[in-house]
């Protein structure tokens, strides 16, 4: 945060404005290399409940995959700046988000705290349960024990 007074005012006020953080594109899969890295092999996605196949058309170029990179960007960031982040509240949002009002908690939902994020409710809910969570999780995970109910009350968050 930065601090200024005005002359009308002997007080310190405190103004917070935010650090930003940008990272880089990691939609371009052919970086990475693996099946998918030149676009040829496509992504089949798979309805657990019915066994429905759909082709992904997305080959190369996936969008999907900045979320993840760019947190762990900003997480190897902090690190290697010494930042002490412990007193912080993160936001993570879209670039294609936009902040019409104030930025504020309702009521009813209490603010983060360390070992308690909030998130807003993602349209996934609990189909992440149906993908290979051991793979994606590891072995000793609790998202491969976690009940649907518990799962979509708690991580329903995208």
């Amino acid at each position: 945060h930065t601090s200024s007074s005005t002359e009308n005012d002997d007080e310190e006020q405190i103004i917070q404005r935010p650090n930003l953080h940008f990272t880089p594109d990691y939609t371009d899969m052919s970086v990475y290399g693996g099946p998918y890295a030149d676009g040829s092999k496509k992504r089949v996605y798979v309805n657990p409940q019915n066994g429905k196949t759909t082709p992904s058309n997305y080959g190369n170029d996936y969008k999907f995959n900045n979320k993840p990179n760019s947190l762990q960007h900003w997480a190897e960031y902090l690190h290697e700046a010494g930042l002490d982040q412990k007193n912080e509240a993160i936001v993570h949002i879209d670039p294609d988000f936009l902040f019409l009002k104030k930025f504020a908690f309702p009521d009813s939902v209490d603010a983060p705290s360390p070992g308690k994020p909030v998130a807003a409710m993602y349209g996934l809910g609990t189909q992440w349960k149906y993908f290979n969570t051991t793979a994606i999780c590891g072995v000793k995970s609790r998202c491969n024990t976690i009940s649907h109910g518990d799962a979509h009350k708690y991580f329903s968050a995208g």
